[in-house]
């Protein structure tokens, strides 16, 4: 396994963890881990889920990380 983003329920605004989560997608976003490095994904229980249906800031991150890893996906395909 190369890099882990890790994330829960807590990540939504409300419960004050959104931020943990921003710098993940930032500073892999900075250092070029989504272009250049394996990832494997945790999000708890149900963290996707409860950002998805959040408030509209859980939304726009829910929005941006999924965009991420549907690209990440689309490039894989490609390659192959």
């Amino acid at each position: 396994m190369s890099v882990e983003m890790e994330f829960d329920e807590n990540a939504v605004e409300g419960k004050g963890r959104a931020k943990r989560l921003r710098a993940y997608i930032d500073g892999f976003g900075r250092n070029n881990i989504f272009e250049t490095t394996d990832i494997a994904y945790y999000q708890g229980d149900h963290g996707l889920y409860l950002l998805k249906n959040g408030s509209e800031n859980d939304k726009a991150l829910y929005k941006e990380l999924t965009d991420i890893i549907a690209d990440r996906q689309k490039r894989i395909k490609k390659r192959k």
